[in-house]
């Protein structure tokens, strides 16, 4: 039986891409899979920044015209608005050619023409319109109860069943170093907060410079090309770059490395927000740092709290202030 698993975001490092890229893994020796793009990737991309093996897939680029001429690295199908033409039908005619279709990435204009489809939400992003086609696939697949109870919200449905990512990242022990280690992507509308966790941590080393002698903040994720918002977080360590250190687009065996020798995992996405869509929906990087004996400090929201029990196996925060504490518990 044929496969397509189509991700729109297929071409950026990012955990959403991590979760189905494992499970083509699993099924390749099964199935005859098909990654369909939407911009430039390669099997061996995926293998590097993943450390999976994948050569049993194939990857097919069908590039969308509408962002194409817009010169769009990020396919942003919010933008598609009630009286436009659906630029992803090019994406439903392809389904057609396979027994499985895979909606990967939970983009909800694409309608499943295959005998069987599955739609990945790992969070419902947009609203219901006129192109909106998530009630025509055949299975619904949420990755935590937080995108479960938005499903519920913002779609009125109710998933087929709720299926945690696949996290396995585990290491080689190595003696732990005074590294506090962030892992996430820089995206353009700094939803991951690391410009919040830069300043946060100097005003630690500021408050109390004895208890965070020696220890250094890492700070690593993948990024698109001319990122504006990375630009101002490495216009921001000009400044000052004291014990700070950026690890852009790392693969796979640096950020294995990085999650071995760091001793406190720093997430704060969601810090701040209202929205849920800018919170963690579930969070694979907390999972792998948890995996390698890194003590987690969280912020306290979205999926998080579904990893994290505060006080035992890490440690939520809802405001910059109640991280302090934490450090201290963890021995800093």
């Amino acid at each position: 039986m044929s496969i397509a698993i189509y991700d729109h975001g297929l071409h950026f490092i990012g955990g959403g891409q991590k979760y189905v890229a494992t499970i083509a893994s699993l099924l390749q020796n099964e199935f005859d899979i098909t990654f369909i793009a939407n911009k430039p990737v390669a099997v061996s991309d995926l293998e590097s920044w993943y450390g999976l093996n994948l050569s049993g897939c194939k990857i097919k680029i069908l590039p969308l015209a509408f962002y194409e001429k817009r010169g769009m690295q990020c396919i942003d199908s919010s933008i598609i608005v009630e009286d436009m033409e659906n630029p992803f039908d090019e994406i439903a005619r392809e389904s057609k050619n396979y027994d499985i279709f895979i909606n990967a990435n939970q983009l909800e204009k694409v309608k499943p023409l295959s005998p069987i489809s599955i739609f990945f939400c790992h969070f419902p992003n947009t609203f219901r319109n006129r192109h909106f086609a998530v009630d025509d696939y055949t299975f619904i697949i949420a990755n935590s109860q937080f995108t479960v109870k938005w499903l519920e919200k913002r779609w009125n449905l109710q998933p087929t069943f709720m299926l945690y990512p696949p996290v396995e990242i585990a290491t080689v022990k190595v003696p732990k170093e005074k590294i506090i280690l962030a892992v996430g992507q820089f995206e353009a509308g700094g939803t991951k907060k690391q410009i919040e966790l830069i300043k946060a941590f100097r005003s630690l080393l500021g408050d109390y410079p004895e208890e965070f002698q020696g220890w250094r903040l890492i700070l690593a994720g993948s990024s698109i090309p001319k990122n504006p918002y990375l630009k101002t977080v490495q216009n921001l360590l000009k400044q000052d770059s004291r014990a700070i250190e950026l690890k852009v687009n790392a693969d796979f065996d640096e950020v294995k490395s990085l999650y071995a020798k760091a001793s406190i995992f720093w997430h704060g996405c969601g810090l701040g927000e209202v929205n849920p869509q800018r919170f963690e929906h579930f969070g694979m990087a907390t999972v792998e740092a948890m995996q390698n004996s890194c003590a987690p400090i969280v912020f306290n929201g979205g999926g998080q709290p579904e990893i994290v029990e505060h006080g035992r196996s890490g440690f939520l925060f809802n405001t910059v202030e109640e991280t302090v504490p934490a450090f201290t518990s963890t021995n800093c």
